[in-house]
């Protein structure tokens, strides 16, 4: 891999546990990591410092890092903020947003909604919806809390896609926020975005899916 498209140390790590290459508990020692990332174990260090403060992994003394396990509580409490602050911008965003950006999405979720499958499409599609109303609420300070949950967002939402139909319901929730916000209905995007991440927290919540969650990690580890 070319050096300067090479990730670094962080986002290595980071990458491999929000895919579960890293499985929940799992004890990931700078020796391990340094000799597989070829690195020295100072980034590798500096990783887990990062990584502990954004909720991925947690450091024990003289034992090393071990990747965090998500509990419903960390799922009901990350979207409890998410729907404060998301909804918020998307009903900020409609005074700022680019029309024919939002249009583009708009017709590509139509579009996509369609179609069998195509679950990566699908998914980074509702990513770059989440982010062109994040980066268009006109608030830096939001754009910066929420970044600074960047991380476990993502973790989630890699947990959520894998619940049967979940994509599919995103696609559809997706759209009607696309239409909302390209509509300029600031109390309707508000709602949709709501509703959506409202939607997504009670189906990782449900108990057949926590167990789903429970028997794949299982397998993972088998």
């Amino acid at each position: 891999m070319p050096k300067e498209i090479k990730k670094n140390a962080y986002e290595s790590i980071r990458d491999a546990i929000i895919n579960g290459v890293l499985k929940p508990g799992q004890a990931i020692t700078e020796e391990w990591l340094s000799n597989y990332l070829s690195v020295s174990r100072t980034p590798v260090r500096e990783a887990f410092i990062r990584l502990q403060s954004e909720g991925l992994v947690r450091i024990v003394k003289n034992k090393g890092a071990f990747v965090r396990e998500i509990t419903p509580i960390d799922v009901a409490e990350i979207f409890q903020i998410r729907k404060l602050l998301e909804s918020f911008a998307a009903k900020a965003c409609v005074d700022f947003i680019d029309v024919k950006e939002i249009k583009k999405i708009k017709d590509e979720l139509e579009e996509l909604s369609l179609l069998e499958g195509h679950v990566s499409e699908k998914t980074e599609l509702g990513m770059k919806l989440h982010t062109l109303i994040m980066e268009s609420a006109g608030n830096d300070r939001l754009t910066y809390l929420v970044g600074m949950l960047k991380s476990q967002i993502l973790w989630v939402r890699s947990l959520a896609e894998r619940i049967p139909g979940r994509v599919a319901k995103s696609i559809n929730e997706h759209k009607n926020i696309a239409n909302a916000v390209y509509s300029r209905n600031k109390e309707l995007a508000e709602k949709c975005m709501r509703v959506h991440l409202d939607n997504v927290m009670k189906d990782m919540l449900d108990v057949e899916n926590i167990q789903f969650f429970f028997k794949l990690r299982n397998r993972q580890e088998d």
